[in-house]
């Protein structure tokens, strides 16, 4: 998780959607200029527990339009489970699949996982069985591969196990091609860099190519004092850098922040997370359609969870609360053209989408908990 905490928001601005008969022709896209933003969560424990998950939306007053969650390809709980996807599904949200190739437990140094495995297709029968399931499954999915690529913090990413820039291009466009011929056509497919650092790979480099990628995302978190790189950092000094590049590499697509909170030490995070929802995503970064939170409080790290104190609850409640943030409901099927969630009242949806394109268990939450740690400490050796 070092810096890679997913936080995602579905922002309505610049909103985009494609339609896909069932005959799987695909219509052009349609370009809108809707307003608005969605809300997404990691909560620790969900899918597979929805407790924690039932609280934060009690405590914000508001449901979130994205579940997110970490889906290791080495964990127990690797094999696809379709009641999970229905779990989140029937409650109104849409799932946001972190789908990482690795095994959490093993660190970055796992040459089993390098790009080069997976262009060569060991891992194909599993890449198919996702894809099968996701299809069956039959509605809107995010998919959130091989995220941070740019950072040397896990076993996909660029320096780490011989991998290249150009073999993590051809392990994306490998595993997408995978789920295009399998006609998996109600996942979306989002490309998560971090942003970027002295020393971190260009974003460039790493692009798998428009018709790979649905959705531009980032990760970044205000570390303030409590960590041990960056000091407080206001939202804007912490996306706006990274934004304006990926703009320069598409300048149609819509955003999403993936992974984003802010710690209470060094400054005040109410007013940080006010700033980020009320004047910097309406205001400065309109082509955001969605903003996930990163609601976890890591023992010995840092508490990111919203409700951290009373004021930065409140500061989240109240931005929530506004008209821009939904409501975001669901609508429509597969294959119809807003069949992602729309903002408010209007007709458009907001998903882009390319052309071919229940049990829980300690051990599982464990899983997912102990993979975000990883990502944390990437922020401060990028």
């Amino acid at each position: 998780m070092a810096r890679n905490i997913a936080y995602v928001v579905l922002i309505v601005g610049f909103v985009l959607a494609n339609s896909s008969p069932a005959s799987g022709a695909t219509s052009p896209v349609r370009k809108t200029s809707a307003a608005g933003a969605c809300l997404g969560v990691w909560q620790p424990g969900a899918p597979w527990d929805m407790t924690g998950l039932a609280r934060f939306e009690s405590a914000v007053g508001k449901s979130m339009a994205i579940v997110m969650w970490y889906q290791g390809w080495g964990a127990a709980n690797a094999p696809f489970d379709a009641t999970i996807l229905r779990a989140v599904a029937d409650r109104g949200s849409i799932p946001l699949i972190t789908w990482e190739p690795w095994d959490y437990t093993g660190g970055v140094d796992q040459p089993t996982y390098a790009n080069a495995r997976i262009v060569a297709g060991n891992f194909d029968a599993y890449i198919t069985s996702w894809a099968e399931g996701l299809k069956a499954h039959g509605r809107p999915v995010l998919l959130r591969f091989a995220h941070e690529m740019n950072y040397r913090s896990y076993p996909w990413s660029v320096g780490a196990n011989g991998n290249t820039a150009d073999s993590f291009v051809a392990a994306w466009r490998h595993v997408h091609e995978i789920f295009s011929r399998l006609g998996a056509r109600n996942v979306a497919w989002v490309w998560s860099p971090g942003v970027k650092h002295d020393g971190t790979t260009p974003f460039a480099s790493v692009y798998p190519g428009d018709q790979y990628v649905d959705w531009l995302a980032l990760d970044g978190f205000n570390g303030g004092s409590a960590l041990p790189w960056g000091g407080w950092l206001p939202f804007q000094d912490i996306f706006a850098p990274s934004h304006a590049d990926l703009a320069q590499i598409n300048g149609d697509k819509p955003m999403m922040i993936a992974e984003t909170a802010s710690v209470e030490q060094g400054g005040s995070k109410a007013a940080w997370i006010s700033d980020a929802l009320l004047t910097q995503l309406p205001g400065s970064f309109p082509r955001v359609k969605a903003f996930v939170w990163f609601n976890e409080n890591r023992a010995g790290e840092a508490d990111w969870r919203v409700d951290s104190t009373p004021e930065s609850l409140a500061a989240y409640a109240t931005a929530a609360a506004n008209p821009y943030y939904g409501p975001c409901a669901p609508v429509g099927g597969l294959g119809r053209r807003a069949f992602f969630p729309i903002i408010g009242a209007g007709p458009q949806g907001f998903l882009q989408r390319s052309n071919g394109s229940s049990k829980s268990s300690s051990a599982e939450t464990a899983s997912a908990t102990a993979r975000r740690s990883s990502s944390f400490s990437r922020q401060s050796a990028s």
